[in-house]
């Protein structure tokens, strides 16, 4: 898998205030078959509020997810992660530390 863009925006550094509503995008390219984008908290996969897509080329992922985060996430890691199931431990990942107030 080869990855020309693969991010999570925003990507500077930001606060966000707790029980306000977050949105965060995460884009893989190059990968063939596109690549499943997962994301996480912690520890722990998110998998509600998240919409997947995926171009007509079919090389590219845009995943978006939207969330509350509470003052317990603040100092937490919003990892993307990339992965392309035929070709394992090629995952790729990209991480946001939240700073929530």
């Amino acid at each position: 898998m080869t990855a020309t863009t693969f991010m999570i925006d925003p990507r500077l550094s930001f606060i966000l205030p707790a029980g306000s509503k977050a949105e965060f995008q995460c884009q893989s390219t190059g990968s063939r078959p596109a690549a499943q984008i997962s994301w996480w908290l912690g520890n722990e996969r998110l998998i509600s509020n998240v919409r997947d897509s995926v171009n007509e080329d079919g090389n590219a992922t845009l995943s978006t997810i939207v969330f509350v985060p509470s003052v317990d996430d603040n100092g937490k890691l919003l990892t993307c992660r990339a992965d392309n199931l035929p070709m394992p431990h090629t995952a790729l990942k990209d991480e946001r530390l939240l700073n929530i107030v």
